[in-house]
């Protein structure tokens, strides 16, 4: 038996046009713990007005943030790399899922979600 540890963090980063609102934004669990080929289900809320997107972030020991995907109002929008991974389910607005399949050691990581105003620039919340 393999056992997946996940953990996940929320802290506030600000980029231009960013207003500080670290507290805006939750994620949950904090931690979890699972078994190999379990499913992993992580939720993030905000209540930033006009916030519309909901950006989902990895990082493994000893590596930087790797985009997993986001969701655009209640579009979904997975790399495609993960499309048969993970899951995206939600709406950018306010409250978003990102489901992590078939868990494996290497999925061991920390887990981030960020609230964002628009894609291509603007500012966000993690």
């Amino acid at each position: 038996m393999i056992i997946i540890f996940i953990t996940f963090t929320a802290s506030l980063i600000c980029l231009t046009g960013c207003s500080p609102g670290g507290t805006k934004v939750h994620q949950t669990p904090a931690h979890l713990i699972k078994n190999n080929m379990d499913s992993a289900d992580l939720r993030c809320v905000h209540s930033i007005e006009n916030y519309r997107i909901i950006l989902w972030y990895r990082q493994s020991e000893h590596s930087q943030l790797h985009l997993l995907g986001y969701l655009n109002l209640d579009s979904k929008y997975p790399e495609d790399a993960l499309k048969t991974k993970i899951v995206l389910d939600g709406d950018g607005r306010n409250d978003g899922t990102l489901t992590i399949k078939n868990l494996q050691a290497n999925d061991s990581a920390v887990y981030f979600c960020a609230a964002s105003r628009h894609s291509a620039a603007g500012g966000c919340a993690l």
